[in-house]
């Protein structure tokens, strides 16, 4: 507009071009004091219209660690006792089932053709069993047999022998014997001869000669009898000397014999194991005809069916895993700062997004330590057990929780923003009947953040105001 003016009169006074700028000047300052009136007043009123009020409630207090997961539930494995080969499945992944439905059957076939294969698996055992306790029997007569053939065979070689020589000794003393009579006759002639005359010398010669004879035969029956007692007395020491051999000789065939045995007796216990091992398989496999079904232990939610109808199965792991329905856990998310906060049985309290005006209370079961970093965050995680409850939950609704570091209970409490500290105390504005307030010094304990304990300074019910 000035411009304009300027434009249209190019002729007017530099008097009055001051008067018109002076002009515009007060009309635009005018205008911004109006305005800044206006503000002042509408903030004026806003601040009115911030004051606030709380009320000293009675209620608990609740400090705590919070995380975020999901439900899940409790596995139950559900295998038979023995590997068999599925017949029939019955359930499917994410099927709600009860305790006693079906799950899966056996194959007939598999169990007919384990039969007979048993069947015949314990006849060959049975043979081998026969078997190994006729080797033993066998070895122990044969064993028996030969020591017998020869110790009997070395006792009547001695005991020939030993009677051989006998006679002979018997023979030679009773010659002996006879010659040492016939000496002692003759001896006993000549004596008598001598004292009787000249004329018996020639007699007397005669027996002399005789008596040499019978002496010199004495000699050689005397010689003749010491060889054989010699002989004797050698053979009967060679027989103590065979005697202790054949002692020596049968403790080491007693040795010998024993581990033989022992062998022996290790394979009949073999063949006796494999023979008992077949029956009791034969004996599962009959339990297993009798009851061929796999039956659901617990009402829940089928997790993972892991075998299809003729696959072979394993008894390690399962065959249906269900999710136990009674027995519902939360996976719940921590932080690293907040999992040193955290114990096994501490509390927790919890809410499920299906449920949001619901608290659900449980425990720490675990804490797994594995650190999960995703981000530049690590976190850690925490498994709760539910306290059991009436409500539907189901594997993967979503949860929130707050596990209970402290707690106080039925206490009075009032909002931290009602609270001013001022010269290190703490007061509330508490507003009177008549709408006036009066500045309360208050007591205060434990705190969650949000809210604080009232120990003393207010009841249950009165009002505070802030602002205004």
């Amino acid at each position: 507009i000035f411009m304009n003016i300027l434009k249209k009169r190019r002729m007017i006074s530099k008097k009055t071009l001051s008067i018109i700028i002076a002009s515009i000047v007060l009309i635009t300052g005018s205008g911004y004091m109006g305005v800044k009136a206006y503000k002042d007043k509408q903030e004026s009123v806003e601040f009115q219209a911030r004051e606030r009020e709380y009320i000293a409630t009675k209620g608990n207090i609740t400090a705590g660690v919070k995380g975020a997961g999901s439900l899940k539930f409790q596995v139950v494995e559900h295998n038979f006792d023995e590997s068999i080969v599925i017949g029939e499945v019955f359930v499917k992944e994410g099927q709600m089932v009860k305790a006693g439905d079906k799950l899966v059957s056996i194959s007939e076939k598999y169990l007919s053709d384990k039969l007979d294969e048993l069947n015949k698996s314990l006849n060959q055992a049975n043979l081998a069993l026969e078997q190994a306790k006729e080797s033993k029997q066998t070895t122990l007569l044969n064993n028996l047999n030969s020591w017998n053939e020869k110790v009997h065979g070395s006792k009547s070689q001695f005991e020939g022998q030993k009677r051989e020589i006998t006679d002979s000794i018997n023979n030679l003393s009773a010659k002996l014997s006879e010659v040492n009579s016939k000496i002692d006759e003759i001896r006993k002639q000549i004596e008598e001869l001598s004292g009787k005359g000249d004329e018996n010398n020639a007699l007397i010669e005669e027996l002399k000669a005789k008596e040499s004879a019978l002496v010199q035969e004495q000699g050689i029956l005397q010689s003749e009898l010491d060889s054989a007692n010699k002989r004797l007395s050698n053979l009967e020491e060679d027989r103590s000397k065979q005697l202790q051999f054949e002692s020596n000789e049968a403790n080491n065939n007693n040795e010998i014999n024993n581990i033989q045995i022992k062998n022996l007796d290790g394979a009949i216990a073999n063949a006796q194991d494999e023979v008992d091992k077949i029956k009791k398989d034969i004996n599962k496999i009959n339990k297993l005809k009798e009851s061929p079904t796999l039956f659901a232990k617990t009402n829940g939610v089928v997790s993972a069916v892991r075998n299809n109808e003729g696959i072979a199965t394993s008894t390690e792991g399962s065959i249906v895993d269900i999710g136990e329905s009674s027995k519902v856990l939360a996976e719940i998310t921590v932080s690293q700062n907040d999992i040193i906060n955290i114990a096994e049985g501490q509390e927790v309290k919890l809410e499920i997004s299906t449920y949001q005006d619901e608290k659900f209370i449980g425990k720490v079961k675990t804490i797994n330590l594995k650190p999960n970093s995703q981000g530049g965050s690590t976190t850690y995680s925490a498994t709760i057990e539910l306290e059991p409850t009436d409500y539907k939950l189901l594997e993967g609704m979503t949860v929130s929780a707050q596990f209970i570091i402290k707690e106080v209970k039925d206490v009075i409490m009032l909002s931290n923003k009602a609270i001013v500290l001022k010269d290190g105390k703490q007061y509330v504005k508490l507003k009177n009947q008549d709408g006036t307030t009066t500045e309360v010094n208050i007591q205060t304990g434990f705190s969650d953040g949000k809210n604080t304990e009232i120990i003393s300074g207010l009841n249950e019910g009165d009002t505070v105001v802030i602002g205004g």
